[in-house]
Order: C-alpha cells, then sequence, then structure tokens
C-alpha cells in the first residue's frame, strides 16, 4: 500500500497532503491500520521487581498524570513497600522550554496526586513530605504509607482523564459548574470567561509565545525528539506526542505514521502549520483556568500541578474538556506582561484551555510499564 501511495503522488503531493495532517486535519474511514492507543498495550503484570500487587496498581494510577510534552518525568525508589521516595527524573527534562524546572515540578506534582488517590482509594493514607531545598539531585518527595478505610473515589476517573485537544466548545461554561470546580482549592484556581479583554490578552499572548518558540530551532528540536510517528516508535518509547494523541486521525494519520520522522518536525511548513493549529485552538474556549502558587518555592510548584490533577479529574467528571496552554508563561516578555493583565492573587504556573465537550474521549497516550521507572532502595 505505501509503495503504491509513493508511486501515485508526486513529492509536493505528500507534502499537502502532510501540510494537512499537522494541522491535524481528520478524514474518517481510511484504509490502514490505526494508531497505537493506550488500550492496545499489555496491561501491567500483578507484580514487578518483586513489589506487590497493591504497590505496582497505585504506581501504575500515578503514573497516568498528565506532564510536558509527556515526558513522564518521574523516577520512583522503593525503600520498601510502605516508604517511597519520588525523584525527577533528569534525562527526561525539557532546558529549552523550561529551562528552571517549573513544569517538571508541575508534573511531577500531578504524579503525586494521583499517587495519593489511588493508595486512599485502595485502604492506605499517604504522608507526603516535599524536600523544601528544590535540589533536583535528590528526591522532591518523600511518601509513607499507612493502613485507612478504603476511600469511595471512582478511580475510573482518574484512569479515563486525558488533556483534550480538539472539540472544545467556545460557548460559556455556566456560572454554577465554574463555582463546582473551583470550589476544592480555595481561591488559588482562577476562572476568566471566554470573552472579555483578560481572555483576549491570553489567546494573543499564547499564539504569540508559540510563534516566538516555534522559530527557536532548539525548542522545536527538543519538541521533534518527542515526537513519535510510527506505530513502531509509539510502541517502543511509549511516551511522547502521538499522532493519535495530536488527534490526527484517518487518512492524515495513516500518513503521517508513514511517512513523518523527527526531521519533517523542524521544517518550515510544519512549523506554520502547528501555528494555525494552535492560533485556532486558543480561540475555541468557553474559558481559561489559571493555577497558581502563593510563591515559587519548589514545594509550592509542586503542589500547584497537584492542585491542576484534582481541577483536571473533577472536570472530566463534569464533562470539560481541558488544555493546558502555558506558552506564555515559558516565554519572554509575555510572561510579564500576561501575568500583570490577569490580576490573579499568586504565582501564575498553568494556563489551561477549558470548554464542555459534547462527548468526553477515551485517553490515547501511552504510559512506561512501572518496571521502567521504579528501582529498590
Amino acid at each position: 500500500m505505501i509503495d503504491q501511495l509513493r508511486a501515485a503522488l508526486n513529492r509536493r503531493q505528500l507534502l499537502e497532503l502532510g501540510g494537512i495532517a499537522a494541522a491535524g486535519a481528520v478524514f474518517e474511514g481510511a484504509a490502514g491500520c490505526s494508531s497505537v492507543v493506550r488500550r492496545d498495550v499489555i496491561a501491567e503484570p500483578t507484580s514487578t521487581r518483586g513489589l506487590p500487587g497493591p504497590l505496582v496498581e497505585i504506581l501504575h494510577d500515578a503514573a497516568l498524570a498528565p506532564s510536558s510534552h509527556n515526558s513522564q518525568p518521574w523516577r520512583v525508589v522503593v525503600h520498601d513497600p510502605d516508604h517511597l521516595a519520588i525523584h525527577a527524573d533528569l534525562a527526561r527534562t525539557l532546558p529549552e522550554i523550561d529551562p528552571v524546572g517549573r513544569e517538571l515540578r508541575l508534573s511531577l506534582g500531578a504524579f503525586v496526586e494521583n499517587l495519593v488517590i489511588s493508595a486512599v482509594a485502595g485502604g492506605r493514607a499517604c504522608q507526603v513530605d516535599v524536600a523544601a531545598d528544590g535540589d533536583l539531585d535528590r528526591p522532591v518527595a518523600d511518601v509513607r504509607f499507612s493502613p485507612c478505610p478504603r476511600a469511595a473515589y471512582p478511580l475510573d476517573r482518574l484512569r479515563q482523564r486525558c488533556t483534550v485537544r480538539s472539540g472544545l466548545r467556545s460557548t460559556a461554561l455556566p456560572r454554577e459548574l465554574v463555582a463546582r470546580l473551583l470550589d476544592a482549592d480555595h481561591g488559588a484556581v482562577h476562572f476568566v470567561p471566554g470573552q472579555g479583554a483578560v481572555a483576549a490578552s491570553i489567546r494573543e499572548a499564547t499564539i504569540d509565545a508559540f510563534r516566538q518558540q516555534t522559530a527557536d530551532d532548539s525548542a522545536q528540536r527538543e519538541l521533534a525528539r518527542w515526537m513519535h510517528f510510527s506505530n513502531d516508535a509509539v510502541r517502543g518509547h511509549r511516551d511522547g506526542l502521538t499522532p493519535a494523541s495530536m488527534g490526527i486521525t484517518g487518512l492524515a494519520g495513516w500518513f503521517v505514521r508513514n511517512f513523518y520522522d523527527e526531521d519533517d518536525v523542524m521544517k518550515p511548513r510544519f512549523r506554520r502549520r502547528s501555528i494555525e493549529l494552535t492560533s485556532r485552538q486558543a480561540c475555541e474556549a468557553g474559558g481559561w483556568f489559571i493555577v497558581t502558587s502563593p510563591d515559587e518555592l519548589p514545594g509550592s510548584v509542586l503542589d500547584a500541578g497537584r492542585r491542576y490533577q484534582r481541577l483536571a479529574l473533577l472536570a472530566r467528571e463534569h464533562g470539560v474538556g481541558l488544555h493546558p496552554m502555558s506558552q506564555a508563561l515559558e516565554e519572554d516578555p509575555y510572561r510579564a506582561q500576561l501575568v500583570g493583565r490577569l490580576g490573579v492573587a499568586g504565582v501564575p504556573q498553568l494556563i489551561v484551555r477549558a470548554g464542555l465537550v459534547d462527548a468526553y474521549p477515551e485517553p490515547v497516550t501511552l504510559r512506561r510499564p512501572v518496571n521502567s521507572f521504579v528501582a529498590r532502595a
């Protein structure tokens, strides 16, 4: 089939079709194999590295947390089944877009929140002690378990959460729904309605910052490292961004899986189409959530990651899709300009596009198996 397509299409036609794919266009009913998604991957074994099955399940749930570029930057050292140390995996950092490790700590915070939720649902209370010094060469958090009554938490909410990049409606989120989503975080998460001057500032800063980021060869090369196009690459890495996670399906998805590689990410057409897609996404929102911390101390940033994960899990329950778009916090001068316009208390750590969805999608991004990020002390 691939050879026939190569013979039928000239180079210019292939590039045109590739441009459509990069923009995330959807052509249903295409021939050829489909994308690899999470349900295609064999489930975790009941025991890993000699660990008891319940602990493996907790760690598996923890690893369903979101992370920038789906880099999954966590490492766990097991001292004993009741004592874990959470580390940053320094081989999975993003030095170009996250040089100070802010998004790294947010990702680790989401991991810790999932771990705590899964543990308590299984009858294990968690004492989490976060390191104060911010030294990423040492553990960022220490976790100790103790018995407790099982919590009646719907773990499917955690296991089915995903980042929703398409299909967000621009209609306003109902006030009572926004109030329910904000209720648990005591003023540390703020909502900006999709209409108005502040939302316009967020859209403008997001698009301009992304355009600046896309023009930076180093940042684009970093992105290319985390993009896996072929099914073999997706299965081999089980991390990063894939055609399925970017919403590229059908004929366009088939094309990028078979013809794209990292070099294409560096080409002008890919960059241009990426900017067009981001511009459209920024204009499709019922509003924006701003996740803040009281200061920029490492523990406060990690806590903001936990806070975002709680918001994301609750949003899924209410049919609200969330898509972090924090490019304006990653690039100067947009961070300083936007922070002044937001007018929120605390330090903005995450900017999240939000909207009602007709049907909350199934998660498709793969996760690494537990034995790839766990070690015994």
